[in-house]
């Protein structure tokens, strides 16, 4: 009978024991439900820009370095794309911050709707843009463009209708590239559809 009661309590020891290790792992499977949810939403917000919903600029930089150090250029083409509105100060001077930023998310949605489902869009700064076409060569990427300026005419600003313009430099990975050499290779080249009357794309 002693130890009868004796193994009861024993029992009922590791009985509790149990249900406490249980209640511990359940509240450790929540706790790494919650921190997985804000690590989810953290990358998120770094690779997100948050006006927009495009890519962020450290996102689409990490991901033309990837094309650059893992495609090899000789075989498939990866086009570039990098856009500039135009005129967007005078938007801003004119209309207000606010309406800057829906021009802003106004392209930004254009884009996204524009491009094939394998390519990258996102938000350098500012009002510039960049894109990556995965095979597709420059003549297909002008056909992109020229979708995004046909997308972005007679668009609505603070009750005002008017055609939202960009400028574009247009250029494919080449071997021997780097994410600068790109940017300055495109960056010129959208100078020069600027210099040259902008609403345009240059091909170099």
């Amino acid at each position: 009978m002693h130890y009868s009661k004796k193994a009861e309590h024993i029992y009922a020891i590791i009985s509790k024991l149990n249900n406490e290790l249980a209640n511990c792992n359940r509240e450790l499977e929540q706790k790494n439900y919650e921190l997985n949810c804000v690590n989810k939403k953290f990358s998120q917000m770094l690779n997100t820009d948050y006006l927009t919903g495009l890519f962020s600029r450290k996102f689409i930089q990490d991901k033309l370095n990837y094309f650059i150090t893992t495609i090899d250029p000789t075989i498939y083409d990866t086009c570039i794309m990098f856009g500039d509105i135009d005129y967007f100060k005078k938007v801003n001077d004119t209309y207000g911050h606010t309406s800057g930023d829906q021009v802003l998310i106004t392209v930004s949605k254009t884009i996204k709707e524009s491009i094939p489902k394998n390519s990258f869009a996102g938000r350098l700064g500012g009002e510039e843009f960049l894109i990556i076409l995965e095979d597709l060569n420059t003549e297909q990427a002008k056909i992109i463009e020229n979708k995004i300026r046909l997308s972005l005419t007679n668009i609505q600003i603070n009750n005002h209708f008017q055609d939202i313009t960009l400028s574009w430099g247009i250029t494919k990975i080449k071997k021997g590239d780097t994410v600068d050499s790109i940017l300055t290779r495109s960056d010129n080249a959208m100078y020069n559809s600027k210099k040259s009357g902008k609403n345009k794309s240059t091909i170099c």
